[in-house]
């Protein structure tokens, strides 16, 4: 059986050296995914940027339902308060009003 010595002043040199080629190795975490909007939830994004003057992305929106029409409601958050956006199929935001309590 074989015994490597390495003297004590090297020993802390040559642990940190191989801990930071190690760690420079390591794989990236992968970039997240970019939220990729419909032309409808861009369209109600923008109005809500332009009345509100929030950041487009602290910005959140949930589709609520749709009428008979084609038009497609959905609820947007923009600065702590929940407005209804209404916009047809023409992606043209036809209403945005903030939601009133049930």
């Amino acid at each position: 059986m074989t015994i490597l010595r390495v003297p004590a002043r090297l020993a802390v040199p040559v642990l940190l050296g191989g801990a930071l080629v190690v760690g420079a190795c390591a794989k990236k975490a992968p970039e997240p995914v970019p939220v990729t909007l419909s032309p409808q939830e861009q369209a109600c994004v923008d109005r809500a940027t332009a009345v509100t003057a929030a950041d487009p992305a602290a910005i959140s929106i949930v589709p609520s339902t749709s009428t008979k029409t084609g038009d497609m409601i959905y609820a947007v958050t923009a600065g702590g308060v929940t407005y209804n956006c209404v916009v047809a199929p023409d992606n043209a935001v036809t209403s945005f009003s903030a939601a009133t309590a049930p």
